[in-house]
C-alpha cells in the first residue's frame, strides 16, 4: 500500500515539475507556440536566441544550446526529437529546422567545426569554421546522423542511420553513409 502511495506521489511530483519547468521556459524562449513537451533532463542553454513552433517534443536528455553573441535555433511545428539529440548553434550562427521534422536518437546538429588546416599549431588553438544549417520541411534524420556545419538539407529528405552530411541535400533525396551520397531520390518509383 506505501508503495503504491509513493510511486502515485512521484508521479504527481514529476507531473507538476514538467508542468513548472515548461512555464518558466516558455516566458525566457524567444518564442513558443502551443503544446511544447519537455522529456527529462533535457537541456535549453540560451533561450533568448530559441523559438519553438507548435506541437514541439523532445524526448529525454536531448540538448539544445544556442551559445556565443547572436546564434540563433528555429524549429517549425510538429517537431519530433528522440532522445539524446544535440543541437548547437554558435556565435553568430542560425540553425533552422522546418516543420513536420523528425529526428531519431543521437542526432548530432552542429554549426562549427574544428579548424585543422595549419600544421604549425595545435587544432585546439585554431579556432572553428562555423556555417548556419537549413533543415526544410518533412525531413526524417535517421539515428546517429551528423548534420555538419553550411549544410542544407531540402524538404521531404531522409537521411539515413549513421549518415554523416557534409554537402547539401536535395529535396525528396535519400542519403547515407560517411560521408553521405545520394542513394536515391523518394521520387523514383
Amino acid at each position: 500500500m506505501f508503495n503504491r502511495l509513493l510511486i502515485a506521489f512521484q508521479g504527481m511530483w514529476r507531473t507538476f515539475w514538467r508542468k513548472r519547468q515548461r512555464a518558466y521556459l516558455r516566458r525566457r524562449l524567444k518564442s513558443c507556440g502551443a503544446d511544447l513537451y519537455i522529456g527529462d533532463r533535457v537541456q535549453i542553454l540560451g533561450p533568448e536566441h530559441i523559438e519553438f513552433g507548435c506541437n514541439v517534443r523532445f524526448a529525454d536528455d536531448c540538448k539544445v544550446l544556442a551559445q556565443g553573441c547572436s546564434p540563433r535555433v528555429i524549429i517549425g511545428d510538429n517537431f519530433r526529437g528522440n532522445s539524446n539529440l544535440f543541437i548547437c548553434a554558435g556565435e553568430s550562427e542560425t540553425i533552422k529546422i522546418g516543420s513536420n521534422v523528425m529526428i531519431a536518437p543521437n542526432v548530432v546538429i552542429r554549426s562549427a567545426n574544428h579548424r585543422s588546416d595549419s600544421l604549425d599549431k595545435p587544432m585546439l588553438e585554431q579556432g572553428n569554421i562555423s556555417a548556419d544549417i537549413h533543415i526544410g520541411d518533412d525531413v526524417w534524420l535517421g539515428a546517429n546522423a551528423v548534420i555538419t556545419a553550411g549544410v542544407t538539407i531540402g524538404d521531404h529528405a531522409i537521411v539515413g542511420a549513421g549518415a554523416v552530411v557534409t554537402q547539401d541535400v536535395k529535396p525528396y533525396d535519400i542519403v547515407g553513409g560517411v560521408p553521405a551520397k545520394v542513394i536515391r531520390s523518394r521520387l523514383q518509383r
